[in-house]
């Protein structure tokens, strides 16, 4: 009898390199701690007591336009407001009715019991969009600084991303920016990775799709697509299929935001009326704010970034591009084509939010990671490895206190609330004046103080609620009106919110304003960012969407 044949071997991949299963469980460590920093703060500012939605006045607004429809929950896709991409909105849409059907998520909605279908729980749902946006951002940056730099640059990368204060804070907020970004660092990575594929014409499509599905989400982003065509243009293969590349890019690009953002088709009115509101307003500003503000480049780089990450990971960044630019990297070309693009058009314009140069954060990221995994040739200043390692270290020990400072004012009581407390202990008769409408930068004596409405019809809601108090408005559509001021009222109520931009500026009616309160004790509430037994000094100008988490509330109390 012969041997009995042995069942075939199906072959088997070899197991992973103890060095490789180290780096993807650091990695996945880095990814799990993002996402842990940003959850921890998420509830920041939700509706509570008197306050009708948060503090930040895009949310009201994005959830008001962008989610509910007639007020309810109720998936749809002619949206009536473009004043953003679509995409972000449509996905919180099916995350609130995923939530909706089976009540993941929920938040107290007063005087009811806890609500998924509240303000509170439906933000709170968009907002858990954003922070897995950034946590997915942080490893896309691992994994495209792995392509670029080895296992230490793409452990760098995602480090950076992990700890910018930046990204920690406004991934925790329901708006488009961290999705967005998510996105942009898409792009870039199928970008990077179709140089070095096999398939090269399918992850160009790639990169281009994710540009589209960016641009989606919020318009300018969709200067993504200067990183496949650039990645297409670096390759080493004739010109006739270099060009084939960039079209199939651009095509996939094309399409996947029509896709993505119908209202081009549902609602071209609407949509051309608030893509032009959206290019007016970059052009022209936003009135008192980011007025005479310098250079836009020069604003971005000392003020949004610098405060993005901290100086020492800015300069790591930049130090690991010029590195970059003196090599010749041309793998990291569709990295820096999209960093210029983006940094030129963000920087020629007069509206300057800070949260603007998220996207700059993966470039930042690389740059810090091609810093780190150089071994030498590094120029005059960085000759020893050693000092770049440093630099790095202190740059990510920075921004972890920095964001842990920051987080600090997100989980402890706001200023707003405290001072909407002493008012309310004051007794019911007395009357509260106002320097300017009030809105997310006042105490919230009344819900209608939150509206996401103009100031006009919001002025006109405020004065016909049952507010606690009496309250005295600025005549409409004044601001600094000393008319409040006469007779005396009780206390006056100034944030530094709406009185920052218009003092830095001396706007005389301000400064009249201020020189008219004759208060016996002004009595001030604000946050302390601290973080390990420091304390971070707040400067005397931030960025307006800093001051959102940061803001400061004075009680002019005259009697």
């Amino acid at each position: 009898m012969g041997r009995p044949s042995s069942p075939e071997r199906l072959p088997t991949k070899p197991p992973l390199p103890p060095a490789e299963r180290a780096w993807r469980l650091a990695l996945a460590l880095v990814v799990a701690a993002a996402l842990a920093v940003r959850l921890w703060g998420v509830t920041w500012s939700l509706p509570a007591g008197e306050r009708l939605l948060t503090y930040h006045p895009d949310e009201g607004v994005n959830l008001v336009s962008g989610v509910l429809q007639e007020g309810r929950l109720r998936p749809h896709l002619d949206l009536g407001f473009y004043n953003y991409g679509t995409l972000y909105f449509y996905v919180w849409q099916a995350a609130a009715a995923v939530n909706s059907a089976y009540g993941l998520v929920s938040w107290p909605a007063p005087p009811a019991a806890p609500s998924t279908d509240g303000a509170g729980a439906l933000i709170l749902v968009g907002r858990l969009v954003s922070v897995g946006s950034a946590a997915l951002t942080v490893l896309l940056c691992g994994l495209t600084g792995r392509r670029l730099h080895g296992r230490r640059g793409g452990l760098v990368a995602a480090a950076v991303v992990a700890a910018a204060p930046l990204s920690i804070i406004h991934s925790r907020f329901a708006t488009v920016d961290a999705f967005a970004t998510l996105l942009t660092t898409a792009a870039i990575w199928a970008s990077v990775r179709a140089r070095r594929e096999g398939r090269v014409g399918l992850w160009m499509a790639v990169a281009g799709g994710l540009a589209g599905l960016a641009g989606a989400a919020r318009y300018n982003a969709v200067l993504a697509l200067a990183a496949p065509l650039v990645a297409a243009f670096c390759l080493q293969v004739p010109w006739r299929r270099r060009a084939k590349y960039a079209l199939m890019a651009a095509a996939a690009c094309v399409l996947l935001f029509l896709l993505a953002c119908p209202g081009v088709f549902l609602n071209w009115p609407r949509f051309s009326a608030d893509l032009l509101f959206e290019m007016r307003k970059s052009r022209t500003g936003m009135g008192l704010l980011f007025a005479q503000t310098g250079n836009g480049w020069w604003y971005h780089l000392v003020t949004s970034l610098r405060l993005a990450v901290g100086w020492p990971l800015l300069a790591a960044g930049l130090a690991g591009w010029a590195l970059t630019a003196r090599r010749g990297l041309s793998e990291a070309a569709p990295v820096a084509a999209f960093a210029l693009v983006t940094y030129a058009l963000i920087g020629a314009a007069a509206v300057r939010f800070w949260r603007y140069v998220m996207p700059l954060l993966p470039a930042l990221a690389i740059g810090a990671s091609a810093l780190i995994a150089c071994r030498g040739g590094m120029g005059r200043w960085f000759r020893a490895p050693a000092l770049a390692a440093a630099l790095v270290a202190a740059g990510l020990a920075y921004a972890a206190w920095l964001s842990l400072a920051y987080t600090k004012l997100m989980v402890t009581a706001d200023p707003r609330d405290q001072a909407a407390a002493a008012i309310g202990a004051a007794g019911p008769e007395i009357t509260v004046a106002f320097a300017t409408t009030p809105w997310y930068w006042s105490p919230p004596l009344a819900p209608e103080f939150g509206l996401p409405s103009s100031g006009v019809s919001r002025r006109r809601a405020i004065l016909a609620s049952e507010a606690g108090a009496r309250l005295r408005l600025p005549a409409e559509n004044t601001e600094w009106d000393q008319s409040a001021l006469n007779p005396p009222p009780t206390v006056v109520a100034v944030g530094d919110l709406e009185s920052q931009d218009a003092l830095r500026l001396r706007v005389a009616s301000a400064v009249a304003f201020m020189a008219a309160l004759r208060p016996r004790r002004a009595q001030a509430f604000e946050g302390r960012a601290e973080a390990l037994g420091l304390r971070l000094r707040k400067e005397p100008t931030l960025p307006n969407d800093l001051l959102y988490i940061w803001p400061r509330v004075t009680l002019y109390w005259t009697r």
